[in-house]
């Protein structure tokens, strides 16, 4: 993998030069976004005041606090839906021109797909997620080949609704970057690796007894690592299949990567296959309107993001064949 040093290098030589026009579109979208934000405010606060002027001559009551509430809620949406409607181009535009750039320096297979994403049924044959999901979305698609492994990864947010009293809540079952790599050998059962939440937040006895209650991963597989069973809880439905897949040395590995990442990791082993979900509460690739793209230092953390998870290749020694020794 290229070091940041060459991609600063490469940033400098190559990408800065082109990157002027968009630099041009960065500026005149951050502009049209202010300004149709000052429109918005100026409109609330004229709403507001009228609604107020209303309210103290008819009384207020409690419908009156909630009408100033959605009118605040209503503009703060109309805002936002604006903002992603007048800066989509550009965003666009971003991920062409730089995005599938600095994916292809990092390795050149790579292809970048800023509409594409992990199909569903790859999803869905993970496994990882047993919630129903009603809607399932993603974006930045990425897939290339990287030794002797095919990898692929996209953003995915799926979820469900619930009914309310005052309508529908929607409930996220998970947000965040979903990769697929192969593992260079077929399993005959399903190994989970989970994060242990419930020991962390309960303690061992009743924690325990929450791990033993999951249902839909298989059986608790206790492991001979103490530093891997602080953070994780094996589940699965072979248990000497389980420990083959573990060895001491990748159980290392997947932790390391778990730590490199500050998220929580979900893994998985299915077919021939390890799914990894590593959760994530914003959107990752996306360019700050704000802030200039002649920056090296800005770009780079675009760089960064994807070696993340392009090098899980290399963190988890994937293209090192399961059966030989040492792997």
């Amino acid at each position: 993998m290229k070091t940041l040093a060459e991609f600063k290098s490469f940033y400098r030589q190559a990408l800065a030069p082109t990157l002027q026009p968009l630099e041009d579109e960065r500026e005149e979208t951050a502009s049209k976004v202010t300004f149709m934000r000052m429109i918005i405010v100026a409109l609330t606060l004229f709403i507001l005041a009228f609604e107020i002027h209303f309210l103290n001559k008819t009384g207020w009551g409690e419908d009156g606090f909630k009408l100033l509430f959605y009118t605040v809620i209503g503009s703060v949406v109309l805002s936002v839906t604006l903002e992603a409607w007048i800066s989509s181009s550009f965003k666009s535009n971003f991920k062409h021109m730089v995005m599938d750039k600095v994916a292809k320096f990092i390795e050149p297979s790579a292809d970048f797909n800023a509409s594409g994403c992990i199909s569903e049924s790859v999803y869905t044959s993970s496994r990882l997620f047993n919630n129903n999901h009603e809607r399932y979305d993603g974006e930045d698609y990425v897939q290339c080949r990287i030794g002797e492994s095919n990898i692929e990864f996209s953003e995915l947010h799926t979820y469900y609704y619930v009914r309310t009293k005052n309508g529908r809540r929607r409930v996220t079952v998970f947000k965040g970057l979903f990769l697929v790599a192969d593992f260079n050998k077929s399993f005959k059962g399903k190994t989970y690796a989970l994060p242990d939440l419930a020991e962390k937040s309960f303690g061992s006895w009743i924690g325990g007894m929450l791990q033993q209650a999951s249902k839909g991963y298989g059986d608790v597989m206790p492991m001979d690592d103490p530093e891997f069973e602080k953070e994780f809880v094996v589940y699965g439905s072979d248990p000497v299949e389980a420990r083959y897949i573990l060895s001491n040395s990748l159980m290392q590995r997947m932790l390391g990567y778990a730590q490199k990442t500050g998220k929580k990791v979900r893994y998985a082993f299915v077919g021939s296959r390890i799914f990894m979900a590593i959760h994530y509460n914003k959107n990752l690739f996306e360019p700050n309107l704000y802030k200039t793209l002649l920056d090296e230092e800005e770009v780079s953390q675009f760089y960064e993001e994807l070696l993340l998870f392009m090098s899980v290749v290399e963190d988890l020694n994937l293209n090192t064949r399961l059966w030989q020794k040492g792997a």
